[in-house]
């Protein structure tokens, strides 16, 4: 703010900025809160504040304005606001849910559903059958050569899946590793990065002229950005990003 202000509607909208910001750095990290505190700060007065609360751990900006405003018609303000600043209470992780894709065309007039698989259908039939393909896990520990193309128009196979493994594997992984600059003896990517888990020593492939000795970790950055990063063991002791985590 650059002056001093003692509208209402012009304080919710400042008020609403703030949570909207709020909301982003929330959802990127798949945190929640369950209280977040305004301070109205005026020029002669001392601060005003204001505490909001939900019953569960929330993010929704929506949520945070319509409570807010209920509360500032009540708050007296002892003078005009100066400036507003926005604290939020201790974080909670939320479980995200995917929700459902639902694909519409027309038929004969008439607008119809139709599932995943019939879309697939329509995209092989479309684009051809070189072009669409699912993905089937292998029995390999090495992370590039862990998958492998199917048909989706073939006979159903299972996925083939490691035995008694319950690791955590990025969805998108890079064609190759990326060389990561270090910082005091810790990888950078866009900052400093936290290691959260590790190490996970693959050390395979002995057989083949794509052998592998790594240890790899679970990072994150500053801006909230998980990655899968590893350290050769049998060469330098450089680091590398191998993936992302959504």
């Amino acid at each position: 703010m650059t002056e001093e202000q003692s509208d209402r509607e012009l304080l919710l909208m400042i008020c609403r900025e703030l949570l909207q910001s709020h909301e982003r750095f929330l959802l990127a990290r798949q945190l929640g809160t369950q209280r977040i505190m305004f301070s109205f700060f005026h020029l002669r007065a001392p601060a005003t504040r204001l505490q909001l609360g939900c019953a569960d751990a929330e993010r929704s900006s929506e949520r945070w304005f319509e409570l807010l405003r209920i509360q500032l018609e009540k708050l007296t303000l002892p003078e005009a606001v100066i400036s507003v600043r926005l604290q939020g209470g201790r974080t909670q992780a939320m479980q995200a849910e995917s929700g459902r894709l639902v694909f519409r065309g027309k038929a004969a007039g008439r607008s119809i559903r139709f599932s995943i698989a019939q879309l697939a259908e329509r995209l092989v039939a479309r684009v051809g059958n070189q072009s669409v393909a699912g993905v089937a896990t292998v029995a390999e520990h090495r992370p590039q050569l862990a998958w492998q193309p199917r048909s989706l128009l073939g006979g159903k196979t299972a996925d083939i899946l490691l035995p008694g493994c319950n690791l955590q594997r990025p969805l998108w992984m890079l064609p190759e590793p990326a060389l990561l600059a270090v910082h005091q003896g810790y990888p950078v990517h866009q900052g400093p990065l936290r290691i959260l888990d590790g190490p996970e020593r693959l050390e395979t492939g002995w057989w083949d002229e794509d052998s592998i000795s790594r240890d790899y970790y679970t990072a994150i950055n500053p801006r909230g950005m998980r990655l899968w990063v590893f350290r050769n063991r049998n060469r330098n002791a450089d680091w590398y990003l191998h993936g992302f985590f959504g």
